[in-house]
């Protein structure tokens, strides 16, 4: 007996920032994939999202400066 196939459903992801104000949680969704098929290369998919932060709390923007984040001027032309 073997077995093949795949199951697919959409999970959601929560995201918490410590911070006092807004926003204090973001939430995504994301189509997960599970194979039963025996494959030597796992599949793997990746999502990046882009945040923007208009006038973040200076505490808030300290953390996550921190964190990697980027400081860019919204009103520039790129």
């Amino acid at each position: 007996m073997t077995e093949s196939g795949y199951g697919s459903f959409e999970c959601r992801i929560d995201v918490y920032f410590r911070n006092k104000g807004d926003p204090r949680k973001l939430t995504f969704m994301h189509d997960l994939v599970l194979t039963l098929d025996r494959t030597p290369d796992p599949i793997v998919a990746a999502r990046c999202e882009k945040l923007t932060f208009r006038s973040p709390s200076e505490e808030f923007a300290q953390r996550l400066l921190r964190a990697g984040g980027v400081s860019i001027d919204c009103f520039a032309i790129y």
